[in-house]
């Protein structure tokens, strides 16, 4: 009975050695499968991103079709839904077809004005149209608005005498 009193505190921080080196090396195990997933993963980035917005890209064309062939009853309860759609292929730059927009406009001229989300709706669709009527959906869409710069100051040219023979007016680009 003393030899385990004795032997106790001893074997137990043998057992509790043991135990850390054992589960250390199943840690590093972890963290080296880990990391090496993790590599992979960021290395297929770039493509994984653009499949899935090749996917979502085709949903908002689907949901925008689908709004098209809706019974004019069902077509009013899903306006704020379709403002929703129409906002994010615009943002997307997602193309549908002239006759779905077609089909919308025509849904939207039949459906009440003040039915729930119909303004906006309609003004999801006119910016979309003009958008795509620009060919401007597959444009960058960070674009600087003119306005929230100052212009190009106007300018003149001189003739040889020192004389202003020319001016130009103060102008905005790009």
């Amino acid at each position: 009975m003393r030899f385990i009193k004795e032997w106790s505190g001893t074997g137990a921080a043998i057992a509790v050695i043991l135990f850390a080196l054992t589960q250390w090396t199943t840690y590093v195990e972890f963290r080296t499968t880990t990391n090496n997933r993790l590599d992979a993963i960021e290395k297929e980035g770039p493509k994984i991103e653009g499949r899935l917005s090749n996917i979502e890209g085709q949903l908002i064309r689907l949901n925008l079709e689908n709004y098209a062939s809706l019974a004019p009853d069902k077509f009013k309860s899903t306006l704020p839904d379709l403002s929703s759609s129409l906002k994010d292929a615009k943002k997307q730059g997602v193309s549908v077809s002239t006759g779905v927009l077609d089909d919308l406009q025509q849904k939207l001229i039949a459906a009440p004005e003040d039915s729930s989300g119909y303004w906006p709706a309609v003004a999801e669709l006119v910016s979309y149209r003009s958008k795509a009527s620009n060919g401007l959906l597959l444009a960058r869409d960070n674009l600087p608005n003119c306005v929230d710069s100052k212009p190009h100051s106007y300018a003149y040219s001189t003739n040889g005498l020192g004389q202003v023979d020319k001016f130009y007016n103060a102008y905005y680009e790009h």
